[in-house]
């Protein structure tokens, strides 16, 4: 919920330095690795609760934002035309095809350094991804009743996570059938036959 408060600040008042400490603190990574484990393991038992955590989450925190921000409106402290511009942070309300690339290329990233416990290669997939400020500019857009950004930012949020959800299965796929290679086991079956063998 902070992180999307930060965010929406960071879109009205066009700062990306709130954007992307927003980034920072999200933790919406967790729910989405829970996701790509549940697809590309078969855990399906998994999968329901790990997308209602990430729904979840999310329209908990547009709620909460939107309550807030409503209510700021509504006093006169929300200037219309600051909440639905901003050049520095516009690229929250334009998603395009280098979002989803950034996605998917921030999917494999996150997925291999929690396969790899680097966890702190995390925080550069955090700042990567744009689903926080997607999150924090829905709630401020749908206050102000800016419906034409509050729809760009939805579909920023999808294509970014969509991307990380594919990536991040098909990272942990890859990984799998590296891992279970029949011809890597036959192989190392053979020579340690071979050592046997040696000492014998």
């Amino acid at each position: 919920m902070l992180a999307t408060l930060i965010a929406s600040i960071g879109r009205y008042v066009d700062q990306p330095i709130l954007i992307i400490g927003a980034m920072v603190v999200g933790p919406d990574f967790a729910p989405v690795a829970a996701i790509c484990l549940a697809i590309a393991r078969r855990r399906w038992s998994l999968l329901r609760p790990a997308a209602t955590t990430l729904i979840g989450g999310f329209a908990m925190a547009t709620a909460i934002a939107w309550l807030v921000w409503a209510a700021a409106y509504t006093a006169g402290f929300v200037d219309f035309a600051a909440a639905t511009s901003g050049p520095q942070t516009q690229f929250i309300v334009k998603p395009d095809a280098w979002s989803f690339i950034i996605a998917v290329l921030a999917g494999c990233a996150g997925v291999l350094s929690l396969t790899a416990a680097k966890s702190s290669a995390l925080v550069g997939v955090f700042i990567s991804i744009t689903t926080v400020p997607a999150v924090g500019t829905i709630a401020l857009t749908l206050a102000v009743g800016a419906w034409d950004e509050a729809r760009a930012a939805l579909i920023q949020l999808v294509v970014n996570v969509v991307g990380m959800i594919i990536a991040g299965t098909a990272t942990l796929m890859i990984q799998q059938r590296l891992l279970h290679d029949p011809r890597k086991s036959l192989a190392e079956k053979a020579r340690r036959r071979r050592i046997r063998a040696r000492r014998g």
